[in-house]
């Protein structure tokens, strides 16, 4: 979701912005695919700030606990991330892993920064 034309359009139509994924990844919703969107940052956060705006969950999360905030650590995406910070997004998953897995940073974000070897991002997390 990488084209703030189709993302204003479809805030226009009042289309359910929390519309969740139900196959592909379930629970996934507009905000949290167009914080995936590396082949165009720009557009992206066009899209972002656009559902931000109009009242997106920012710590909306998958089924396994992924939220916008760490796919966009986990895809090294600063912009992306210091975005999504500044409309609240939470550092931390809701049930990532269900607690299997315990962060090695301050926080989860930090854990996925860290892998997409980012330094940047993970520099302005810590």
């Amino acid at each position: 979701m990488n084209r703030p034309d189709c993302t204003a359009l479809m805030l226009e139509a009042r289309a359910d912005i929390e519309q969740p994924m139900t196959r592909h990844n379930p629970g996934a919703t507009p905000l949290y695919a167009a914080a995936l969107g590396q082949t165009c940052v720009d557009s992206s956060v066009r899209c972002i700030s656009l559902l931000c705006e109009a009242g997106a969950n920012v710590n909306a999360h998958t089924a396994d606990g992924a939220t916008p905030m760490m796919v966009a650590c986990e895809c090294g995406l600063l912009e992306t991330s210091m975005l999504l910070s500044s409309f609240g997004a939470s550092r931390q998953p809701a049930c990532f892993q269900e607690g299997q897995l315990p962060a090695h940073h301050a926080s989860w974000a930090e854990d996925m920064a860290a892998r997409s070897g980012c330094e940047e991002l993970s520099a302005w997390l810590r």
